[in-house]
């Protein structure tokens, strides 16, 4: 998991309203503090730019690791392993069910 500075994690953490932008929970609500993911990892050629840090929960920062696909159980249809609120700007996306990550 990549580093981020202290401001850019508050900016991240405003842009999320204090939610894991994959599943929605309140950080405030979690015994751990939520990791900073990059939507499109870093390893396969994404930026720290804000576009691409979500706030994430453990959980969901640990099942996605470096997915770009995920598989929607709604559906089974896979697609982009981006968060929700983040589909119209990325396109597919998972539902708000539970997802088994690629």
């Amino acid at each position: 998991m990549a580093v981020v500075s202290e401001a850019v994690r508050a900016q991240v953490l405003t842009q999320a309203g204090g939610v894991c932008e994959y599943c929605r929970y309140p950080e405030e609500f979690h015994s751990r503090r939520f990791a900073v993911d990059h939507i499109f990892p870093r390893v396969k050629g994404g930026t720290d730019d804000l576009t691409n840090l979500a706030l994430s929960c453990r959980n969901c920062n640990e099942r996605k690791q470096d997915a770009t696909e995920a598989n929607d159980l709604g559906d089974g249809e896979n697609r982009a392993a981006v968060p929700p609120a983040r589909a119209a700007t990325v396109g597919k996306t998972i539902s708000r069910r539970a997802a088994t990550f690629a």
